[in-house]
């Protein structure tokens, strides 16, 4: 009877450590960039009182473990918020840009307008030097407003990209940012990669090596280079000290093709803050997505 008593019973110890490890893991997935501390704490708890399960040390046990959890529903709750706000913030940064790409093409519509009721009105010379001269004046007025009209629009969508792209690093959070390079770090682009495979995306993996003599200043070249030779919403990430991960919503044909493009913009020489250059080489190669977990 006292054997099966302790057998039970060390099968209960055994079953609530379980369910702590259970719990900790939870914690971290659910919200990665609160819950990663609490997870650590949790698991060096458990640690403790696999090693002296008394009846003391699992009483002190689950009162630690009660509090960890209460402290982790207000961290988590608040950094929700904080989010939340985050959106909010670019939500209203990128309706102001579209606001005013709009009303810039209301402008220029009635200009165009404008001007097709001028050409239709217009009394033109008879004369064949005359009417070339006023065709051509007409022309270089729409071009000049063609003109005027594309630089405003290349303008509006660059300011929509860099709002985008801070909107990301704002809700990623700083512990999911490469500090060097500014790109997304190698947890971050996990949790896409599942996010991808989740929703049934299709999408290809490439990594990318340089190599040569590295420093923060090349990295962060690399990282620029390589940036702007993808969409936004493809994910590019530092992978390792020399090697960037990009996650690219499109089949392996496109990917090969991307990476061909991406290439020449790593390779080359770097110049360095203080005047000195150095020689950096590249190459790139096809990820499977569970060499992302391996």
């Amino acid at each position: 009877m006292e054997q099966d008593l302790l057998a039970e019973l060390s099968s209960a110890v055994a079953c609530y450590l379980t369910a702590m490890a259970a719990t900790a893991d939870c914690l971290e997935q659910a919200c990665p960039n609160a819950g990663g501390p609490y997870r650590q704490r949790i698991r060096r708890l458990r640690a403790r009182l696999a090693f002296a399960p008394t009846r003391e040390s699992l009483e002190e046990g689950k009162e630690s473990f009660e509090a960890e959890l209460k402290d982790y529903a207000a961290v988590a709750s608040s950094y929700l918020k904080e989010r939340s706000v985050e959106m909010e913030r670019g939500l209203l940064g990128l309706s102001d840009i579209i606001e005013h790409l709009g009303q810039r093409h209301e402008v220029f519509s009635f200009r165009l307008k404008e001007f097709t009721s001028q050409m239709e009105n217009a009394a033109y010379p008879s004369g064949p030097e005359d009417w070339a001269k006023a065709v051509t004046l007409r022309a270089a007025e729409l071009r000049n407003c063609i003109e005027s009209m594309e630089h405003e629009t290349a303008s509006a969508i660059k300011g929509l990209f860099q709002e985008l792209a801070e909107l990301d690093r704002r809700l990623a959070g700083s512990e999911s940012i490469d500090p060097v390079t500014g790109l997304i770090n190698l947890r971050e682009f996990n949790r896409q990669v599942e996010a991808h495979i989740s929703q049934g995306v299709v999408f290809s993996l490439l990594l990318f090596e340089i190599r040569g003599p590295l420093s923060d200043q090349v990295m962060r070249q690399a990282a620029a280079n390589l940036s702007g030779r993808f969409r936004h919403r493809d994910r590019i990430a530092r992978w390792s000290e020399r090697e960037f991960a990009v996650l690219l919503a499109g089949n392996s044909n496109l990917a090969e093709k991307r990476a061909a493009d991406a290439i020449p913009c790593l390779k080359g020489r770097y110049t360095l803050d203080n005047g000195e250059t150095v020689v950096i080489d590249a190459n790139v190669s096809l990820m499977r997505p569970e060499a992302v977990f391996a």
